[in-house]
């Protein structure tokens, strides 16, 4: 009976143990799939870090767009100014003209 009892409780223990063994397997696992999952996520995040990124470069691009635009319209303003102005700088020296030719 002694013996009977011994084979069962060593049984039992190899059974304890083989079922530890397999849980800290599957434990092992879950760790090894967070680390990927939390690798994956990091990826993720940088992505998105840098679609933000450009987003902010295109955004910049845009406003340079537009800063050149405006430069160029204000150039051109101060050359319609400069050709008017010497329109009539052109008009008046035809009347002086005409006034001297009248005299």
């Amino acid at each position: 009976m002694k013996n009977l009892r011994i084979v069962i409780l060593n049984q039992s223990k190899k059974q304890y143990e083989e079922s530890e063994k397999s849980d800290t397997q599957k434990n092992l696992k879950r760790v090894i799939l967070n680390k990927s999952k939390i690798k994956n996520l990091r990826k993720v995040i940088l992505k998105q870090s840098k679609m933000k990124n450009l987003r902010r470069v295109m955004l910049s691009q845009s406003k340079l767009k537009n800063l050149r635009r405006v430069i160029l319209n204000q150039s051109k303003i101060k050359n319609l100014r400069r050709l008017i102005l010497s329109q009539s700088k052109m008009q008046n020296l035809r009347r002086v003209i005409l006034n001297q030719s009248k005299i």
